[in-house]
C-alpha cells in the first residue's frame, strides 16, 4: 500500500518526468496516464484503508465476545 500512496500522492512530480522528456505526444500520453493510474490506485488505498478497518474492528468484536464466553463460562481470558 505504501507504493500505491506514494504513487498517487505525487503523480504531478512524475508526468513532469514524462514532460521533460521534450516530445509533447509522449508528455501528454505519460499524463494522462499517470492521472489515471494514480486515481486507480487511490480508490484501491482507500478501499484497503476501509477494509482494513473494518477487520480491526471486527477482531476487537470477536475478541471481546470470546471473552464474555470465557468469563460466563468460569474461566479468564
Amino acid at each position: 500500500m505504501t507504493v500505491a500512496t506514494e504513487v498517487s500522492k505525487r503523480k504531478g512530480e512524475l508526468a513532469a518526468l514524462g514532460a521533460a522528456s521534450g516530445h509533447e505526444p509522449l508528455a501528454d500520453t505519460v499524463g494522462e496516464f499517470m492521472s489515471r493510474w494514480a486515481h486507480g490506485l487511490g480508490c484501491l488505498v482507500e478501499d484497503a484503508t476501509t477494509l482494513a478497518s473494518m477487520l480491526t474492528d471486527a477482531g476487537r468484536v470477536y475478541v471481546d465476545v470470546e471473552t464474555e464466553i470465557a468469563q460466563a463460562a468460569g474461566g479468564t481470558r
